[in-house]
């Protein structure tokens, strides 16, 4: 199970450079920067769902509901380079809000659990 855990956060980890690379590929015009980008959030899709939480901790369980909401968006957001949309750019904000939102409750959650 530890080598599993392992391998998730490495996939995940690789899924979030791929992403930060490749849209700064796809702001500079480069072809296949779109597909990097759609490998990275499918990366990144992926790993979450195998991160999620299954537990009973209702604040958990919502945080995990947030990411995989935040997931699908960057799902989404490759979708939208694919059709030479720049929202991509807006929608991207929008996640990396949600993720610093949801990283900074996670760390509250776990340092406080009491509360």
């Amino acid at each position: 199970m530890q080598q599993l855990q392992k391998n998730v956060s490495i996939l995940f980890a690789l899924g979030a450079v791929i992403l930060l690379f490749s849209s700064v590929l796809v702001m500079e015009g480069v072809l296949w920067g779109k597909y990097a980008f759609a490998l990275g959030g499918l990366l990144y899709l992926f790993s979450r769902y195998l991160m999620r939480y299954t537990g009973d901790d209702l604040r958990k369980r919502r945080l995990n509901r947030l990411y995989a909401t935040t997931s699908i968006l960057i799902v989404l957001a490759g979708w939208l380079q694919f059709k030479q949309d720049n929202s991509w750019i807006l929608l991207l904000l929008v996640v990396a809000l949600a993720e610093f939102y949801g990283n900074m409750r996670q760390h509250w959650y776990e340092n406080n659990p009491d509360a």
